[in-house]
């Protein structure tokens, strides 16, 4: 299959759960992910690299160059949240009436974020195998003479998972057996 020359669009968002588990014995921590869901209705998402680039001078020149990898952070916009992510990721919880409450104090819970992008040669499918989520923006307006839909927005921050794995993405090579399993597990390497 021949390499895409554009890109575009943002479909098929996806997110699932990531426990990490410290073996006491040995110090190495396990990645395991909970069931891959679905978050329909993503409007656009932006994020961008962190890190620094680092030159090193010598001989009246740039010598070498070290770029660090801190992951990516950015925003991503959607209609409407997964009642499912609001539990599962945000720590709110459901009463026994149907009413989430939101509690300072909750621990993070990192998950890994999927999703694609079309292109004009195929579709690349993305993953972030460690993400973590800020509170959802909470913005609205009165109707007018015409109605203006309102889209949520999370700030994501994107790290390396202690096997220092940060994203991992499909190509104009990739097995059709990956690409065919994007959204049923998170992808680990061979």
């Amino acid at each position: 299959m021949p390499a895409n020359k554009v890109r575009f669009g943002l479909k098929n968002v996806h997110y699932a759960v990531l426990t990490e588990t410290v073996d006491p014995q040995t110090g190495e921590t396990t990645n395991s992910y909970g069931t891959v869901m679905a978050w329909p209705g993503a409007v656009s998402m932006n994020l961008e690299p962190q890190g620094e680039i680092n030159n090193e001078y010598a001989d009246d020149g740039v010598y070498y160059t070290l770029a660090s990898n801190s992951g990516y952070q950015g925003d991503f916009e959607y209609e409407t949240m997964p009642e499912d992510f609001r539990e599962n990721v945000l720590g709110e919880t459901k009463d026994n009436k149907g009413v989430f409450v939101e509690e300072s104090g909750k621990a993070t819970v990192y998950f890994a974020l999927l999703f694609e992008v079309n292109g004009d040669a195929h579709k690349t499918k993305k993953l972030f195998y460690k993400c973590s989520a800020t509170r959802e923006s909470v913005e609205n307006s009165t109707t007018e003479d015409s109605i203006e839909m309102t889209h949520g927005t999370i700030t994501i921050t994107a790290v390396a998972r202690s096997d220092q794995k940060v994203s991992a993405s499909t190509g104009s090579t990739t097995d059709a057996t990956v690409d065919a399993a994007w959204y049923s597990s998170v992808y680990e390497t061979a």
